[in-house]
Formats: structure tokens, C-alpha cells, sequence
């Protein structure tokens, strides 16, 4: 019994398709880059305004949440509420405003910054007060967040 000789096809068969492999790769590699890359999005003005009223009502309900955490007067026995309470509102505040800013991307770059500033800056604060530190330690978050507030309010008008 005589063995069979190898095919032909199959040596010019793998080099058209390694030639093809190698054209299709320098091909990709000297297309060129979308245009828009690095670029924010365009949006309409009625985009752009109803992310504004979404971040700016996001914004408003965690002050409000602050503001009310933080003005009860408890008796001094019952501290503790109070405390969970200004730590859950910060905590709530912050990842709620960056939900609401992640859902609307066509939020103004001004407003928007502003806004992510003010949240990580809460929870930073909670944190540091979850783990029992003093408050001159997060009194400088306390200076930031004061200062971004009006910013921010003005950017809400």
C-alpha cells in the first residue's frame, strides 16, 4: 500500500491566509483614531437643562436630608441617634448625588464638578467619622463642603 503524498493546498492555502491576517492587522493599526475621542458629547439645550434640574432637585432633597439629620436637638442621653443619623444623611447624600450625575450625563461640566466634589467630599466625611475620629479631623471637609455649597447653589439659579 502506497502512502499518500501531502497535499499542495494546504502550504498555499495557510500563507494566503496568513497574508490576509497580516494585511488585516496593519490595516487596523493605521486606521485612524475616532475623531471624537477625549471630546464630551454634544447634547441639546433641553438635555443640558433637564440634567440641570435633575442634579440641582438631587442636590436640594440630600441638603434638606442634612439640614434635618443635623438640627434635632436630642436630649443628651440619646446622642446617638443624632449621630447615626448626620452619618447616614452624609453617606445617602454623597452616593445619591453621584447616581443622579451618572444618569445624566449632559449635566453642565461646571455644575457636574462641583456636585461630584460635594459627594465624594461627604462620604469622606462619613467615613472618617465611622471610624470614631475626632471632629477637628474632618473639619477641613466640613470648610470644602461649606464653600462648595454656595458654589453649587449658584450654579443651580
Amino acid at each position: 500500500m502506497q502512502g499518500r503524498s501531502p497535499s499542495r493546498l494546504l502550504p498555499i492555502l495557510g500563507a494566503v491566509l496568513g497574508s490576509l491576517g497580516l494585511i488585516v492587522g496593519i490595516a487596523a493599526w493605521f486606521r485612524a483614531a475616532p475623531a471624537n475621542v477625549g471630546e464630551r458629547p454634544v447634547y441639546s439645550d433641553q438635555e443640558v437643562a433637564d440634567a440641570k434640574t435633575a442634579v440641582c432637585e438631587a442636590y436640594g432633597k440630600g441638603i434638606q436630608a442634612l439640614q434635618v439629620a443635623g438640627a434635632k436637638k436630642p436630649d443628651p442621653a440619646d446622642w446617638l441617634p443624632v449621630a447615626v443619623n448626620t452619618r447616614l444623611a452624609e453617606t445617602a447624600m454623597g452616593g445619591f448625588l453621584i447616581n443622579v450625575l451618572d444618569a445624566n450625563p449632559a449635566t453642565p461640566p461646571q455644575l457636574e464638578e462641583l456636585t461630584r466634589q460635594l459627594a465624594l467630599n461627604y462620604q469622606e466625611m462619613a467615613v472618617i467619622q465611622l471610624a470614631d475620629k475626632m471632629p477637628a479631623e474632618f473639619e477641613s471637609n466640613r470648610l470644602v463642603a461649606d464653600d462648595l455649597i454656595p458654589k453649587i447653589d449658584q450654579a443651580c439659579q
